[in-house]
């Protein structure tokens, strides 16, 4: 069965119970009678009823779920050696930081860029003959290699 509910003559809610009073600040102290509630049965509603006094609840901030801080423990660097045979050769370098859970972002470095470039996005470039390291670094400072070998001839 449904209901009403009037402040003065006006209608501020309506339908089945429970029903909310909506638009009123925090800690607002209404009065006893201030509101009326009715019971609709077809076009007929009962006689108004007071509603008693009260007051609104505090206003508080959302619930915060605050995710658990996981520090990396270690990077699976992959492919964990990469075999170029000309220059200007790409590939592409993925990191899994380990446990899943922890920050993925690295960072990317090339012990000797003279040989090849990483860039931000793990894309490896082929420069020059020789071999070199390449380090992804996690926020906490952990670390995860693979070997980067450019051998051609001439």
């Amino acid at each position: 069965m449904p209901f009403k509910i009037y402040q003065g003559s006006t209608v501020i809610a309506e339908g089945e119970s429970p029903l909310a009073i909506n638009g009123l600040e925090p800690n607002t102290e209404v009065t006893a009678g201030e509101y009326q509630a009715v019971r609709v049965d077809g076009e007929r509603e009962s006689e108004r009823v007071d509603i008693p006094g009260f007051t609104t609840l505090a206003e508080s901030e959302p619930d915060q779920i605050e995710e658990p801080n996981v520090e990396p423990e270690e990077i699976d660097v992959r492919p964990q050696t990469n075999n170029f045979s000309e220059q200007g050769v790409v590939r592409y370098m993925t990191a899994t930081v380990l446990p899943e859970e922890a920050d993925q972002t690295v960072t990317w470095e090339s012990e000797d860029t003279n040989i090849a470039l990483i860039d931000a996005e793990g894309k490896v470039t082929a420069r020059n003959p020789g071999t070199t390291t390449i380090i992804a670094t996690a926020s906490n400072g952990v670390t995860g290699t693979a070997t980067i070998n450019c051998n051609w001839g001439g």
